[in-house]
């Protein structure tokens, strides 16, 4: 046949019948030849189940699976030889039908304008026909392996599915975003340091980090340290937040220890004011004659009451005071030392003021120390994973080290 027109102008504006035929032949001569090779070997296992001249425990096990091997691959055989038939079959169909299309191209290309509206019509029969003669060998294909070999979810969709997946972990273009997600990661660690809200792009980089890490070195394409590596600055990042977190539960509680202390020693100082105005109300109100009526005692309790409220509001002011209270501003020290977060910096000053408005106090003592510690927990958890990270990007970067090489032998698969 010759070589097929690539524009069908002025019959149609794109190929009305697609297909190679020559591509199905070449396809089909090689399904006979893999067909002829499956019986040959189909025949050779029958002959050594047929083989009488073994002996031993193992010869009748031996017998048993060649002649099942040999008859699947018989059928495996019959399979090929059906869809080779098949695909022959609509590759000469195939043949007559563009071949008949490409004379009516010539035609149209050579005849008149008035000429062009039959032949358009002719081709769209000529498409009717390829489009009913392509599903009928389609449904025939489908017969041919409707067999005993039917295939199975697994060898439909897992395999190849499974195939795809490993293409993808182990190609440049994941290896590069992986490495663009993990200078992500590191700077916006260090830009958390000084804004804070930055903190859980850190953390989301970081764990889309660990997670494709550990997916390409399940496919064997990247080294195991890189996981372990992963999960110890995960490690390392969730001490830090815990830490941080630590730091403002104390803050809270030494809030609440201050509070219920300035509430107790205003409610006393209220007290002390009041103590002779409440106590003379008190003996009013309990006093019978030398002129004291009923209205004056009711009127003396009411005092009484009133002087009470006042020294309970006296207590609840100055705790909500305490509570209410604007957190203390942080020296650039300070802020240092809590990495740039400036609430907890400020959180963690808090405690040590509340400790030193009542050094006597063991809770807030013990708050105060605790707070100094989770502190240092946060600047050793970001050292740590700084250095495992800077550490890290430090060894690849040097072309043959030994670093490099341990990590390519925790590969999967690796030597």
């Amino acid at each position: 046949m010759p070589r097929p027109p690539t524009d069908w102008h002025p019959l149609c504006a794109h190929d009305p019948l697609p297909g190679d035929p020559d591509t199905l032949r070449v396809e089909a001569a090689h399904l006979r030849t893999v067909a002829e090779r499956l019986h040959e070997q189909a025949e050779a296992l029958r002959l050594i189940g047929d083989d009488e001249v073994l002996r031993g425990r193992y010869a009748d096990s031996l017998r048993e699976h060649a002649h099942d091997l040999a008859a699947r691959l018989a059928t495996a055989a019959t399979r090929y030889a059906r869809v080779h038939h098949e695909l022959a079959a609509w590759a000469g169909t195939l043949h007559h039908l563009r071949s008949a299309a490409a004379h009516l191209l010539a035609e149209a290309r050579a005849g008149a304008e008035p000429e062009l509206a039959a032949l358009r019509a002719r081709l769209s029969r000529l498409t009717e026909q390829y489009e009913v003669e392509a599903a009928h060998h389609a449904r025939l294909v489908r017969t041919a392996v409707d067999d005993a070999l039917a295939d199975s979810l697994y060898d439909d969709f897992a395999i190849p599915a499974a195939a795809f997946v490993s293409r993808v972990l182990a190609s440049d273009t994941l290896d590069d975003l992986v490495d663009g997600l993990g200078w992500a990661a590191t700077l916006a660690g260090f830009a958390a340091m000084f804004f804070p809200a930055l903190g859980p792009l850190a953390l989301g980089a970081s764990l889309s980090v660990a997670a494709l890490h550990l997916a390409q070195a399940g496919a064997g394409a990247c080294s195991w340290f890189d996981v372990v590596l992963d999960i110890a600055a995960l490690k390392f990042a969730r001490d830090g937040v815990r830490a941080a977190r630590a730091i403002g539960a104390l803050q809270d509680s030494a809030r609440t220890t201050a509070a219920g202390l300035a509430s107790g020693a205003a409610r006393a100082r209220a007290r002390d004011a009041t103590s002779g105005a409440r106590r003379a109300a008190a003996r009013r109100a309990r006093r019978r004659g030398g002129g004291v009526s009923g209205t004056k005692r009711r009127a003396a309790r009411a005092r009484r009451l009133r002087l009470e409220e006042r020294v309970r509001r006296a207590g609840l002011r100055a705790g909500e005071e305490v509570r209410a209270a604007p957190l203390p501003e942080i020296t650039r020290r300070e802020r240092g030392l809590a990495l740039g977060d400036v609430d907890t910096g400020r959180r963690a000053k808090d405690v040590r003021n509340l400790s030193a408005r009542h050094p006597e106090h063991a809770d807030l003592r013990a708050g105060a120390a605790e707070a100094r510690q989770r502190l240092r927990e946060m600047r050793g958890s970001w050292a740590g994973s700084t250095a495992l990270d800077l550490g890290d990007k430090g060894g690849d970067s040097v072309p043959g080290s030994r670093y490099g090489e341990m990590k390519d032998r925790m590969r999967t698969g690796g030597g």
